[in-house]
């Protein structure tokens, strides 16, 4: 049994790979607390950053 969506899409980067810390560090950030204020529109450098 799969126990996440990328096992199931088979979409787990390369080991090592500058994909994978970035697929590491969304992981871990899934489980932060979110306490941010929705009405702040975000910087477009940072949206360019995240895509």
């Amino acid at each position: 049994m799969f126990d996440n969506t990328a096992e199931v899409l088979d979409l787990r980067p390369e080991p090592k790979s500058k994909n994978m810390e970035l697929f590491k560090a969304i992981h871990r950030s899934q489980h932060v607390q979110r306490n941010y204020d929705l009405s702040k529109k975000m910087p477009e450098q940072d949206i360019a950053t995240i895509v």
